[in-house]
């Protein structure tokens, strides 16, 4: 038998079929042997059978002796060598291994599940396939994950009912789940009955990608203030307004959105100015939408005359840069200067550098000079 078809209960199936078969050689009848007599052998044999059978279950056994020659059928602890009586119960002697400190587990009782290797219902294997890709999409995981032979070894120790897809069947699943949630996305952009605004943003991340956000703002029909992250566009051409007006203006057809275009708010840059005009003309031209309008960001607005005002002392914060830039750098002079904090009983505070596209984070670093 293969380690695949082995079954515990069948096993045991066997084993008590053997032993059965012993006792009928022993079970026979005396010529010169009364019925009570029969009876009463015949009971004692089933009541040792079945004693023997139900302690022999149990992982608090193999902490007593129950072959003592001073105390035949009765439990001795191997520790204390304390005598239990014959019939004292395996919770009894759990209890006393607890002095001993000394943990017996339970067993669990398997139920048929336990032995099954037949593949989910395609229910069940879909709801697990969906963990799986959700898992993969919100950890930003390779699709070559799935064939990982530690991660399906795990996986199979959790579910061994499991069946596991290659890299290419995960990615059909992925996008069949996020064009699934696109329609939804679409029939909920459907049922909008009023305007709709938007707010966009341009960033390049550190590998000089380059991307542009649009987020939708409207309010349902509970009267209720929603927002939600539209499209992330990758961009390849150059961040001109016209380009970026174009790439809008494809988002708001495929969502049909552009009928119901109110608003849309930015920041400053001159290309998102020229973008905001282009989306105005282009809205008047294809829908006579009147009311469209862009905002310039009223945050950026006050961030930019913050920082115009602070060139006024442009000359102190370059110092005060310069100094906690060479404290940042400088492992000694950090470690010097903690000693120090520590030495007054100062609160230390690590030295911080401020970024231009952080508003708020030249005045952080000032704080902590």
């Amino acid at each position: 038998m293969t380690d695949s078809e082995y079954d515990p209960i069948n096993e045991q199936e066997h084993m008590d079929f053997s032993e059965d078969e012993n006792d009928v050689n022993n079970d026979e009848i005396l010529p010169d042997e009364s019925a009570s007599n029969i009876n009463s052998r015949l009971s004692s044999k089933a009541s040792s059978r079945s004693t023997t059978r139900s302690k022999s279950g149990s992982s608090v056994w193999q902490f007593f002796d129950r072959n003592s020659e001073q105390h035949p059928g009765h439990p001795v602890c191997s520790t204390c060598k304390t005598v239990f009586e014959a019939k004292t119960s395996t919770s009894t002697l759990r209890r006393h291994l607890d002095l001993h400190k000394i943990v017996a587990p339970k067993r669990k009782q398997k139920s048929i599940d336990d032995y099954r290797i037949d593949p989910h219902t395609p229910k069940d294997q879909k709801e697990r396939d969906d963990g799986v890709i959700t898992w993969i999409i919100c950890d930003q995981q390779p699709f070559t994950v799935v064939e990982c032979p530690q991660w399906r070894q795990m996986i199979s120790k959790f579910d061994p009912r499991y069946r596991f897809h290659n890299r290419q069947t995960t990615k059909e699943q992925i996008m069949n789940q996020f064009n699934d949630k696109k329609t939804q996305v679409k029939n909920l952009i459907a049922g909008i009955l009023g305007k709709v605004s938007f707010t966009s943003d341009m960033w390049t991340a550190s590998n000089s990608d380059a991307f542009l956000s649009l987020t939708i703002h409207y309010v349902d029909n509970n009267w209720e203030f929603k927002n939600f992250l539209l499209d992330i566009i990758p961009f390849s051409v150059r961040h001109t307004g016209v380009n970026m007006g174009d790439a809008i203006m494809n988002v708001l057809y495929e969502y049909g959105l552009a009928g119901k275009a109110l608003a849309l708010t930015t920041d400053n840059a001159s290309s998102m100015v020229v973008c905001g005009n282009y989306l105005a003309d282009e809205l008047e031209f294809e829908f006579d939408n009147l009311t469209f309008a862009h905002y310039r960001c009223a945050a950026h607005v006050l961030n930019l005359a913050v920082t115009k005002g602070i060139e006024l002392v442009d000359e102190s914060v370059v110092k005060v840069r310069k100094l906690m830039h060479f404290i940042k750098t400088s492992s000694p002079v950090n470690n010097a200067l903690k000693a120090l904090c520590s030495v007054k009983n100062i609160t230390y505070l690590a030295p911080e550098l401020d970024v231009k596209t952080r508003w708020n984070s030249t005045y952080y670093m000032l704080n902590k000079w």
